[in-house]
């Protein structure tokens, strides 16, 4: 079972969706060119579990390597679906997706976590 309070952050390169995720349950919004911001946030999240979620490859190493560098523990996923598959084995403390995604988009994997843990907070 998933801890109680899961962070859900989301980021795309359209800033426009920023305030809609929100709407619709992620408790932080990153603009994907704003590394200073992550990289600050990341600092919040020095030994907590963190699944990564991005259908590009490259973001992900790219990001899991800073997340990694802050003490992060990370586990990538390139498809929201198998992220889902994972939350009872691994037990996150923190998820961190990408709107833009195929298949489940990011705002509906935001949607589909707010209902599984409607008590997860910031």
């Amino acid at each position: 079972m998933v801890r109680e309070g899961l962070i859900i952050g989301a980021y795309s390169t359209e800033p426009e969706f920023g305030k809609h995720i929100i709407r619709e349950g992620a408790t932080i919004f990153f603009d994907k060119s704003d590394v200073e911001g992550l990289t600050e946030w990341a600092e919040q999240l020095k030994g907590k579990v963190l699944f990564l979620v991005d259908d590009h490859e490259g973001v992900l190493k790219a990001m899991a390597k800073l997340l990694e560098g802050k003490g992060v523990k990370v586990h990538t996923f390139e498809k929201a679906t198998d992220a889902l598959d994972n939350m009872s084995k691994i037990d996150p403390d923190v998820v961190l997706t990408d709107i833009n995604m195929p298949g489940m988009n990011g705002i509906e994997f935001t949607q589909k976590l707010r209902v599984m843990f409607p008590k997860s907070t910031e």
